[in-house]
């Protein structure tokens, strides 16, 4: 099956889900501040480097959810390939798109200045994100950061990775892979 027809078969999914109920946000969730001011702008920005899965993500996120999501974030996009590898369940999107946000708006420049190690928290409870660097490259646990700084808005920034982060992949267990080759080319 193409990456097409799965990203096709992805979209009736989500939209089954956004027209049904959603139960109560689960209490792993944080509270929920108001919706992002400038999403308008990051997602017109992630559709010009092709990162529909994920702006679909937002959305039915956006209109289905009180998600956690403050006026300031960062976020982690896999690419629609790996979307359509990942299994994603409906009752776990808010989770998931969480999991991939961290609740400040990170420049690679800043993330490329880190300590290697330096854990910062997502938008879900009780789960940190590890921020290394390797050979001028920076990861977010065991993604790789390929696509540096996709939103231009201020107040969000987005970088494309290229792997999904799973919830059981919390940073005391996570970090690069330092087997990533010696490649000294910026993403």
């Amino acid at each position: 099956m193409g990456l097409f027809t799965t990203l096709i078969i992805f979209l009736g999914l989500l939209r089954m889900v956004s027209s049904s109920p959603l139960s109560p946000p689960t209490p792993h969730v944080k509270s929920s501040p108001p919706k992002l001011a400038d999403l308008p702008l990051a997602i017109s920005d992630m559709r010009s480097k092709s990162y529909y899965g994920f702006v679909i993500l937002l959305d039915v996120l956006n209109a289905t959810t009180k998600s956690g999501l403050s006026q300031q974030v960062t976020f982690f996009m896999p690419s629609d390939q790996q979307l359509a590898e990942s299994r994603i369940s409906p009752d776990r999107l808010e989770e998931f798109v969480l999991g991939h946000t961290v609740p400040e708006p990170l420049v690679y420049g800043e993330l490329q200045h880190v300590p290697s190690g330096t854990l910062v928290p997502s938008f879900m409870k009780n789960q940190l994100l590890r921020i290394s660097s390797i050979r001028r490259h920076v990861f977010v646990n065991n993604a790789q950061i390929v696509a540096p700084n996709v939103c231009k808005s201020a107040t969000i920034k987005c970088h494309g990775i290229n792997a999904v982060i799973g919830r059981g992949e919390m940073a005391s267990s996570a970090g690069p892979d330092t087997d990533q080759g010696s490649d000294d080319t910026d993403p």
